[in-house]
């Protein structure tokens, strides 16, 4: 009885063995590593699952700037944007100009004349997470007015599409006396930290406004509108 105990110890000791072909479950049902015993001592042991490696950490994506804008220099005439009020026009071909656009045959044109309000808009997709918006191009500022004082205004606002008082840009107010005799076309350019967090879309709105006497004529042209926001992510 002795030599038998003995020799099932062995047997049982061989089933630890990790080069043994089939295993079979052990004192307690331990198996050697990779295989799982499902039954009895005594018995095959099976091959256990394979796990799923850990899946690595998600590609940082780095945040740089996304054009938003779309006819941003006019040349598909009045499309995208929306002109107000209804009947008048804020852009102007080569033919309805008095002055060389700064590039292409239109221009945004804007004022020209005594007490009228205008605006130009176009809403504009924001990129998820956007943190900050970017407004450049070349504007042109004419004005005969001579007192000194602020007599017409243009304000370039990105707001909410429904509310044109929700503001979440100010890219700043220019007025008769950024302006000069003759058309010049200079280069501006503005960046902004939006002052919310950012919706889907925005609405970015010009406005300008003359009083009666003297006139302020603002052109604008080859605009572009960026929005800083991650991606695209590396693969």
């Amino acid at each position: 009885m002795r030599t038998v105990a003995i020799s099932s110890l062995f047997a049982f000791a061989a089933c630890f063995d990790p080069t043994f072909h089939n295993p079979t479950c052990g004192p307690s049902g331990a198996c050697p590593p990779g295989w799982m015993c499902n039954a009895g001592i005594g018995e095959i042991c099976t091959l256990a699952p394979m796990l799923d490696a850990p899946l690595p950490d998600a590609p940082v994506c780095p945040s740089t700037w996304h054009e938003v804008l779309a006819n941003g220099n006019f040349e598909g005439g009045h499309t995208v944007w929306v002109e107000g009020p209804s009947g008048d026009t804020s852009i102007c071909s080569l033919s309805q100009l008095t002055l060389k656009t700064k590039d292409g045959n239109y221009a945004s044109c804007m004022g020209l004349r005594d007490t009228r309000n205008q605006n130009l808009s176009q809403q504009v997709a924001l990129p998820p997470d956007t943190t900050r918006v970017r407004f450049q191009g070349y504007r042109c500022l004419v004005t005969s007015e001579t007192d000194g004082n602020v007599d017409d205004v243009m304000t370039l606002r990105l707001t909410s599409t429904s509310d044109d008082t929700a503001v979440l840009a100010d890219f700043g107010t220019w007025t008769n006396l950024d302006a000069m005799s003759t058309c010049r076309w200079d280069w501006f350019d503005t960046i902004v930290d939006l002052k919310s967090a950012s919706p889907a879309a925005a609405m970015l709105r010009i406005a300008s406004k003359t009083d009666t006497g003297h006139v302020t004529s603002w052109y604008l042209d080859v605009l572009s509108l960026q929005a800083f926001a991650p991606g695209p992510c590396p693969s």
